[in-house]
């Protein structure tokens, strides 16, 4: 009997034991368990903390300072500034300022290379301190008209013939083509400019006229309707659009119709503040560049056709350049255009590969 209560007995412990073991292995499974679960949440919560972070650094708004002339660049700026701004999904915000209410032209340049200003529309003589390679369209006759200028100039760009500018150079917008405007003496002849007072702004322009017989003046724009007007000069160089504007057309008689040359500005970005952005927001600055520069061209062209027939329309008389003044401007043309080349030898430009690649532009651009 006793050896029965044992037997039991032991039988009741062992199955006790086995219980307890099993509760032992459940118990470890359910930690195992909630380990895992634990460590995955943590994983999915840090890849969502650092997919936040991507999209912050992703959505980071770039504040960029544009100096801009007044007028009509003035407003092609915020045009630009508003496109950027959509493209980049309001990533990119450009303020446009009117440089010239702050400081002098030079004082922006000295801004815009020191970072001050991000970005500026400005001649490439006035950022780069001389003549640059662009600066071959103020060279009078190397093009008869804008769309020539702005097919070079893209040319030259693509080329790389901007690299003088010290920056990155995002479009090309020139000026449209300078004419002779006079007050009140019809050219027949290169005599008929002898000893005639003039306004020019342009050095290569002021040798042809003097080489003409002309004296040349420093007048501010603002004073030049009046000049001409009570025959302090007898004619300025400007563009059909500068002589609407500024009523010039009011107190003329007679354009030479013989456009002389324009002049090349360009919106160029400071180094450090373009390879600061990211690659994306460079093209996005690049993309809605190209489009500036193919609408102003658009917008030079028609400004100017328009203002030239409203002078003819107020009576303005368009003459034919004469053959002895076209042929005093050609030769004053090759003396204004050895200059010009030696400046770029002095700046190490490869002149005669230069050269040739202008002439040969030139050439496929006009058909030849």
């Amino acid at each position: 009997m006793k050896k029965k209560i044992v037997a039991v007995l032991i039988c009741g412990a062992l199955m006790a034991s086995l219980a307890a073991c099993g509760s032992t292995d459940s118990a470890s499974t359910d930690t195992d368990s909630a380990t895992e679960t634990a460590t995955t949440e943590t994983s999915a919560e840090a890849e969502e903390t650092e997919s936040e972070t991507t999209e912050a650094a992703d959505g980071e708004v770039y504040n960029l300072r544009l100096g801009s002339f007044p007028g009509d660049n003035f407003t092609f700026m915020e045009e630009y500034a508003a496109n950027v701004e959509e493209a980049s999904d309001g990533r990119v915000q450009i303020e446009v300022i009117n440089f010239t209410t702050t400081g002098s032209t030079a004082d922006a340049v000295a801004m815009t290379k020191a970072g001050s200003y991000d970005m500026m529309i400005i001649s490439g003589s006035e950022y780069v301190g001389y003549e640059p390679c662009s600066a071959v369209v103020a060279v009078p006759l190397v093009v008869d008209n804008i769309e020539n200028a702005y097919a070079l100039e893209t040319a030259m760009l693509e080329e790389g013939y901007f690299s003088d500018w010290d920056g990155e150079v995002l479009a090309v917008m020139l000026t449209d083509m300078q004419y002779i405007a006079l007050a009140d003496d019809e050219i027949t002849s290169a005599a008929d400019f002898n000893g005639l007072i003039g306004r020019c702004q342009n050095a290569n322009g002021v040798q042809v006229l003097q080489e003409l017989g002309c004296s040349i003046t420093t007048i501010a724009t603002t004073d030049v309707y009046m000049s001409l007007e009570t025959g302090v000069i007898d004619f300025a160089v400007s563009s059909p659009t500068n002589m609407v504007s500024n009523a010039y057309d009011e107190v003329v008689k007679y354009i030479i119709d013989q456009p002389l040359y324009c002049d090349c500005n360009c919106l160029v970005m400071n180094s450090d503040s373009y390879a600061s952005l990211p690659a994306d927001i460079q093209q996005i600055l690049q993309d809605c560049a190209d489009q500036l520069s193919a609408d102003y061209q658009a917008w030079n062209v028609a400004a100017e056709t328009d203002c030239i027939q409203s002078m003819k329309d107020a009576g303005i008389e368009f003459i034919s350049c004469p053959d002895d003044v076209y042929e005093i401007i050609e030769g004053e043309t090759d003396s204004c255009m050895e200059s010009f080349l030696d400046t770029l030898a002095q700046a190490g430009v490869d002149t005669d590969a230069f050269k040739t690649f202008v002439d040969d532009t030139l050439a496929e651009i006009k058909g030849e």
